[in-house]
This record gives structure tokens, C-alpha cells and sequence, in this order.
């Protein structure tokens, strides 16, 4: 689960501070006061894990994404290309790790991630990144530019702890993976490191289970189709939900009521229904087929008893 988010120079946020995120938090303010900035560096983070383009930096989106910022310039506070982007994401873990490499182990149940990242020549670039637990960091930070090359080049961040090199000469590290994931090299260069990507791991994970429900919602349809797809969730725009319902259905998936004592598991569809009528909102629906060995479905909703 995130704790907490800051960003700085990100659109119209000089600086956020710290953030603190809990189970549900709200983002209240006027218009343009920058609360959908605050969930877009999320949006950003995770569209950039599911590209598929380990040399681009940051996905800043296109006509398919959930978000489409741009160029790296549009996205700057104030539009300014001299400045840094930077970005700090905490998050608990889902359950504790360890590292264990004999002298140095330890064991972190949350993370905190942190990217730094600025355009220099017209080609975007990491200035450095970290994953830090409550005793340790471990990143990679640039050092030099190899003017022949003319490729930066970068060296590791790793505290107290103890990196053992390979023999060979001692090589500088190429540019990271994306913002945030450290390259082959690593592991080729040195010894004991293979835990850093357990980092990585965890950080695409906490990405992956982001979803995003957009504020807009399909207009109902005279009927749905289902072919026995199971959709992942709802859709940016609810589109999925009714595939879900039915898919929930044929696997006869349950949930339990958790704000009360009584933990009954009950049908997904009942489920919701009772939540739609604690809300008022309707008094009961029905999903069915059409006609029989159709896969067209009906989806009725009565408002009230009468």
C-alpha cells in the first residue's frame, strides 16, 4: 500500500511535500489546484512499467495511455528544461523481505523509491535513483559523460553495504533501466548484488496493482455480449463491468462482508446489490441471456419496489 507520494517540478507543483497516503484518502481543493496532477505521477510511473521500451525513461503518453502529457517540457513546473523532475514513492509491502548477504543482512517491510530526472541536449536522462529501506540505500547515480561514446555513464549507490567487485577493470555502469531498474551489468559486474532486483520487482508490482477508474462512465447498452472472457477489472470507464459480473457468476466467486461481525460469503452479484441498496440507489437488477444458448445478456435495473 503507498504512504506517501511528493513530487517536485511536476506541472503545477513546485513542490508537494510529503504526502501521506492511508486506505482512502481524499485530494480536496478548487479547481486547478493541482489534485489531478497528484494522481497523474502515479499514472505516469505505472504506464511507464508497462512500456515496453527499457531505454525510455518515462512514458509521457499517447493517444492509447491513461495519460498524454507531452514532451518532458510540458510536464516541468513552470516549463522550465533546466529544472529536475523528482519523484518519491513510499509503499508498504504486502509482506516483509530480507536481504542476507553474510556480513551485512537485514530485514524492510516498506520502501521508499526516489528519481531524479532532467532533458540535457534535447535527450532525457536520470541524474540518479534509489530504493531505500530503514537502513540502507541502493541506486545509481551519473558521474561522467564519455565524449566519445557520448553516452553517460554511471556508478553505483550502495551505503555501508559492501559491493564486491568481479575482477576485471572496473567499468562504469550504463544508464539505468527506465527511472527506476538497474541494468544486466550489475550482476555481471558484481558479486553479491542479485537482491537489487527484488527492488525492481517490488516496484513494478506496486505499479501493476494501480487501477485506475476514470471519472466517466459507458452509457448502458441494449445488450452485452460475453463470450467467457474473464476481464482483469471493470475498465477505465466501467466498459468491463458487466463481463466481470457474469465471469464472477460462471466461477461462483464470493465475498465476504467485511464491516461486519457476520463474515458470510455471499455471490459477487449479491454482494453489489446489497451495497447499491445501502446507497438508495436501486432496489433491485437482474443479468440474463436474451434467449436461451444466446450470449447476448440483459442487464435490468428497477429503482424501486413498485
Amino acid at each position: 500500500m503507498i504512504t506517501e507520494l511528493r513530487a517536485q517540478n511536476f506541472k503545477s507543483w513546485q513542490d508537494t511535500g510529503p504526502l501521506q497516503f492511508a486506505p482512502l484518502t481524499g485530494f480536496f481543493g478548487a479547481n486547478s489546484s493541482g489534485k489531478t496532477s497528484i494522481l497523474q505521477v502515479l499514472l505516469m510511473l505505472m504506464q511507464t512499467v508497462e512500456s515496453p521500451d527499457r531505454n525510455r525513461v518515462l512514458h509521457f503518453g499517447d493517444d492509447r495511455s491513461l495519460v498524454e502529457f507531452g514532451t518532458f517540457q510540458d510536464l516541468l513546473y513552470t516549463h522550465k528544461t533546466d529544472l529536475t523532475l523528482a519523484l518519491d514513492v513510499s509503499w508498504k509491502l504486502s509482506k516483509p523481505s530480507s536481504v542476507i548477504r553474510v556480513p551485512f543482512r537485514f530485514r524492510f517491510s516498506n520502501l521508499t523509491f526516489h528519481t531524479e530526472i532532467r532533458e540535457e541536449n534535447n535527450r532525457i536522462l536520470v541524474e540518479r535513483f534509489h530504493y531505500a529501506t530503514d537502513r540502507n540505500a541502493f541506486g545509481m547515480k551519473r558521474v561522467i559523460k564519455n565524449k566519445k561514446s557520448g553516452r553517460n555513464q554511471y556508478e553505483l549507490i550502495h551505503g555501508d553495504f559492501q559491493a564486491i567487485r568481479n575482477p576485471g577493470r572496473p567499468w562504469n555502469l550504463p544508464p539505468p533501466v527506465k527511472c527506476y531498474g538497474f541494468p544486466d551489468e550489475v550482476s555481471g559486474y558484481y558479486q553479491n548484488l542479485g537482491f537489487l532486483s527484488d527492488f525492481v520487482l517490488a516496484f513494478e508490482n506496486l505499479c501493476s496493482d494501480i487501477t485506475y477508474l476514470g471519472p466517466l462512465r459507458e452509457y448502458p447498452r441494449r445488450s452485452y455480449i460475453w463470450s467467457g472472457e474473464r476481464p482483469q477489472d471493470v475498465g477505465l470507464s466501467g466498459e468491463e463491468a458487466i463481463p466481470a459480473l457474469l465471469a464472477a457468476r460462471a466461477e461462483g466467486l464470493t465475498s465476504p462482508r467485511l464491516v461486519n461481525v457476520n463474515r458470510s460469503h455471499k455471490p459477487i452479484e449479491h454482494r453489489i446489490l446489497e451495497w447499491l441498496q445501502e446507497m438508495e440507489l436501486i432496489d433491485s437488477f437482474s443479468l440474463e441471456p436474451i434467449a436461451e444458448n444466446r450470449k447476448d445478456y440483459e442487464f435490468r435495473v428497477k429503482k424501486s419496489p413498485n
